[in-house]
């Protein structure tokens, strides 16, 4: 899974849209579509990356992979105090996907992977 740019941008949030919202739970999937849709792609990256982590095990393979994609970019510019939490994110994200880690290295325990972020929904 490469790392988008800031210049990617607007990939990112294609990805977004098409993104099948009508796979996800009840109760998320509008708030999910709030926060897709928002005016400012910075904070409808961020939201969604921590509503899809919120329901990760209700996500499917490509679920998993745009949530840690959308935590990993959040997390490579700084946006929303995701700096250090959207990396976490990922790598939960990214283990449960069944990915590899970085080599030599591993994924954190999954006791270790942060609680999702309250009052999403």
């Amino acid at each position: 899974m490469a790392l988008l740019t800031p210049a990617q941008l607007p990939e990112m949030m294609a990805e977004l849209d098409g993104f099948e919202a009508g796979t996800l739970p009840d109760a998320v999937r509008e708030a999910f579509v709030e926060s897709r849709d928002h005016v400012s792609p910075v904070v409808s990256v961020v939201r969604c990356a921590e509503l899809l982590y919120s329901v990760r095990q209700q996500l499917s393979k490509e679920g998993l992979d745009l949530a840690a994609q959308l935590a990993s970019f959040a997390a490579a510019h700084g946006w929303h105090q995701m700096a250090v939490r959207g990396t976490a994110l990922a790598a939960a994200l990214q283990r449960q996907a069944g990915h590899e880690p970085p080599e030599g290295s591993s994924w954190p325990a999954p006791a270790s992977d942060p609680a999702p972020s309250k009052g999403l929904v």
